[in-house]
């Protein structure tokens, strides 16, 4: 099989053609912030989830649950699109979001006996949960710090 002058100079044109076309790709820039590689356009929203201190309970309180919204009006209907899986071991958590305006809230309960609870300022005593919300900025390649601050 013998392949004609203009066939392969065809294919050689289309090979040359292509090899352009990918070299030309450009590489998406990549972010590296502690160790984590995010997307272009990614940052990282870093909440330092300090459990208050209550003189009448003090190994009572828990972590309950930390989620995130794209309005104050979805955070009202419930409507989250992350929670993250708390524990009372870790106390900062870190969530990768894209550039934007977001909002969060955590929440905390009393797990103590009798009236220590509601001593504590916790409606309905014992399981009552009390809840922090604040608004952030993402900003891309960067990371947003926050706490909430429990009354």
């Amino acid at each position: 099989m013998k392949i004609s002058s203009n066939t392969f100079l065809s294919l050689t044109k289309i090979l040359i053609f292509s090899l352009f076309l990918i070299s030309c790709e450009e590489d998406k820039p990549v972010k590296v912030i502690d160790g984590v590689t995010l997307p272009d356009n990614y940052g990282i929203l870093e909440i330092d989830f300090k459990l208050p201190a209550y003189p009448t309970i003090q190994k009572g309180i828990r972590r309950v649950d930390l989620a995130t919204c794209y309005s104050m009006a979805d955070m009202y209907r419930g409507i989250f699109f992350y929670h993250a899986n708390v524990s009372d071991v870790k106390q900062v958590y870190q969530i990768f979001l894209p550039e934007g305006t977001f909002f969060y809230q955590a929440a905390i309960t009393c797990t103590c006996a009798a009236d220590s609870c509601i001593t504590g300022g916790f409606p309905y005593g014992y399981g009552g949960m009390k809840f922090a919300f604040d608004k952030v900025d993402i900003i891309k390649g960067k990371i947003t710090r926050s706490q909430p601050g429990f009354q």
